[in-house]
């Protein structure tokens, strides 16, 4: 089962990314909905998924449209403005939240390991995007950019995760 949510996370990863490449936004909907969809009929958490899915995407619309407002980051695609978080990204935010539980559950309860692997692959993910076309340019020289995506990944990720853990135990009880 993990397995599928890592795959359907990567298609949807892969549709936001080659198809704000290719000038579109919405490639990356019908992606988010199959992911959304395994959730709804295989997660014993669906109701914390949706959650997760909320603040993800909420998280993203501030930290993206900060870096689009900026100028620290030009991206391809920029619906509904180039100065607001793109669709595409968001609907990648959503299916990310919808990881947390299922292939990030390692992390839930380790603060710690959450906020490493932000810090090391929300820029990698980034700068891939990048290279795949889906951002025009970065408004900072390559070292600031990558601190500045691990210190939002990190904290992002840390966050979802602590959330994630805060909900499990508020279930049991």
């Amino acid at each position: 089962m993990i397995l599928v949510n890592v795959l359907l996370f990567q298609c949807l990863w892969f549709a936001a990314v080659l198809g704000a490449a290719k000038g579109l936004w919405w490639p990356a909907l019908p992606a988010l909905l199959v992911l959304l969809a395994w959730c709804w009929k295989f997660s014993i958490r669906f109701r914390a998924d949706l959650g997760l899915m909320t603040v993800a995407a909420i998280i993203g619309i501030v930290i993206e449209t900060v870096f689009a407002a900026s100028g620290w980051i030009d991206y391809a695609a920029g619906l509904p403005s180039d100065r607001l978080a793109p669709a595409w990204i968001v609907f990648m935010w959503c299916g990310f939240g919808l990881t947390i539980n299922h292939s990030l559950w390692p992390l839930v309860s380790r603060t710690w390991l959450a906020a490493v692997s932000g810090a090391v692959f929300g820029p990698i993910a980034y700068f891939g995007a990048a290279r795949l076309g889906a951002v025009d340019s970065f408004g900072l020289p390559n070292a600031q950019m990558v601190l500045l995506l691990a210190v939002a990944w990190a904290v992002s990720l840390a966050f979802l995760s602590a959330l994630a853990a805060y909900w499990r135990r508020a279930e049991k009880s």
